[in-house]
């Protein structure tokens, strides 16, 4: 018999508020790998209280990291059964524990959490071994990962189209920190012709999101010259732009790359979706 709906509603909340997707039938799980390109990381979520409460935050401060995958989405052990057990049938052989956590790469399993590991983690463990597993499997070079800062909810009306040409010093700053880290990325990771692209995209929370890769550029990217590299930004999103600060914070408590926006006036609850 499934658990009370009650019971699980906070545990269920403590994923979606971070902008995690809940599959809650098979339909929904079909659905979400529907295309397998990527990556996508799924949590089956449980009430066990020694391993969950370890791994819902520990998930959290995971995907704040520079390198996160493509997708996110979570079933509920012991309620959502149908969505739960089709969900496994993705994860091959791998014998059924939640909580746990499979990171696929165009729909292959390439790394897995088992209750058993998370139950010997704290959050921070937690966190720890999925972003290695980000770091290993999610490179920024095209799909395979997704690399966000601190996406920011701005309660602002949309910017009116630019008369004339967008003048590219003005849109994005890279602080010392942000452009040192892009040059060792791309000295490790990317080919020649390679250049920092910066867009604004559709998804999260709150509607769009921020998102940064290395790319070729295209004919009508908007050029920004750093440094030893290009920041490339299409029109569509330039005009999202202005004023913006790319920065990066190292260390343990790190967040890795963050966008600070001027107009901001509060950050969303999921860290990674804004609104304009």
């Amino acid at each position: 018999m499934p658990y009370p709906v009650e019971m699980v509603a906070p545990m269920r909340a403590e994923l979606t508020d971070m902008g995690v997707r809940e599959l809650t039938t098979a339909a929904d799980v079909d659905d979400f790998f529907s295309d397998a390109r990527g990556t996508a990381l799924v949590l089956v979520n449980s009430v066990c209280g020694c391993a969950a409460g370890n791994a819902r935050p520990g998930l959290k401060s995971a995907l704040e990291h520079t390198l996160r995958p493509d997708r996110v989405a979570t079933v509920f052990a012991g309620q959502d059964l149908e969505a739960t057990e089709r969900a496994r049938e993705r994860f091959g052989p791998i014998p059924p524990s939640s909580p746990s956590f499979a990171l696929l790469k165009d729909g292959e399993v390439v790394d897995f959490l088992t209750r058993q590991t998370i139950e010997s983690l704290t959050a921070e463990g937690v966190a720890g071994e999925l972003t290695a597993a980000f770091e290993k499997h999610c490179r920024p070079s095209g799909r395979g990962c997704t690399g966000t800062g601190a996406a920011v909810d701005l309660e602002m009306a949309a910017p009116a189209a630019a008369e004339g040409p967008v003048d590219p010093e003005t849109l994005v700053e890279l602080t010392s920190s942000a452009g040192d880290e892009v040059r060792r990325l791309l000295s490790e990771e990317a080919g020649e012709d390679v250049g920092l692209r910066l867009a604004v995209t559709g998804g999260g929370c709150s509607g769009l999101l921020y998102d940064l890769q290395f790319d070729s550029r295209r004919e009508d990217d908007v050029v920004v010259a750093c440094d030893g590299f290009d920041v490339l930004i299409d029109p569509a999103s330039a005009s999202r732009f202005g004023g913006v600060t790319l920065d990066y914070e190292r260390g343990l408590n790190g967040r890795g790359f963050q966008f600070r926006n001027p107009n901001a006036r509060k950050t969303c609850s999921c860290g990674d979706s804004f609104a304009l």
